[in-house]
């Protein structure tokens, strides 16, 4: 199964690193995959991840990227019995759109994947606050996301701004008040095909990797 751990922090002298990640995707073999490059997105953004090439050319998303900005993006599948729904989007379209905006274009970028104009809401959000498009653009994205997570199958999404030291979790399997949750930094994070930080094996993975930390 998928696992990935994550750490945001502060660097210090004895951890230089402001961002720390480690993953494995489990998937068929052969399931079509462009490895790992660089590419430029529809706002001319440079993007360096892997794509999935399994869905029309239209829908190619990935699982996880970076893009020239500092932003980091990642997903895994939530694990149930009936998994699929032929008709849910690509929930590799995620990640790959949150990765392809600009600062200059980000409210246009949500408005042509909205099949309505794009209207900012606070009931979802970690705490009622006034969101700025040009200051906090996870906060934006998730927002919008957090109002269409029944377009998709099970998932769970990370974003992280490794400038602005911010990283948030939606999942559309979550049944608890908020749909959006910022993550804490500076501690081991640890995420498989459940909700964040469950599963013996991820409490297992987050303390093996702070002894390696």
């Amino acid at each position: 199964m998928c696992i990935v751990f994550w750490k945001l922090q502060t660097p210090t002298p004895a951890s230089p690193y402001k961002f720390i990640f480690a993953g494995n995707r489990d998937e068929f073999f052969n399931r079509p995959t462009q490895l790992i490059s660089e590419w430029n997105s529809s706002q001319e953004v440079k993007i360096v991840s892997p794509l999935d090439l399994m869905p029309p050319e239209a829908e190619r998303g990935s699982w996880i990227g970076i893009n020239e900005l500092g932003r980091v993006s990642f997903l895994t599948n939530f694990s149930e019995k009936n998994f699929l729904h032929s008709k849910s989007k690509s929930r590799g379209l995620l990640v790959r759109d949150f990765l392809e905006s600009n600062y200059s274009g980000q409210v246009d970028t949500l408005q042509s994947i909205a099949t309505e104009n794009l209207t900012i809401t606070t009931e979802n959000l970690i705490d009622p606050i006034n969101i700025n498009p040009q200051s906090d653009y996870s906060l934006v994205y998730l927002n919008y996301l957090s109002n269409n997570l029944d377009h998709y199958n099970g998932f769970n999404l990370v974003t992280v701004d490794i400038p602005k030291m911010k990283s948030y979790y939606i999942s559309n399997r979550n049944t608890g008040p908020k749909a959006i949750n910022e993550v804490e930094n500076h501690q081991i994070q640890g995420l498989s095909n459940s909700l964040i930080n469950c599963w013996p094996k991820v409490e297992r993975g987050k303390s093996q990797l702070d002894e390696i930390l």
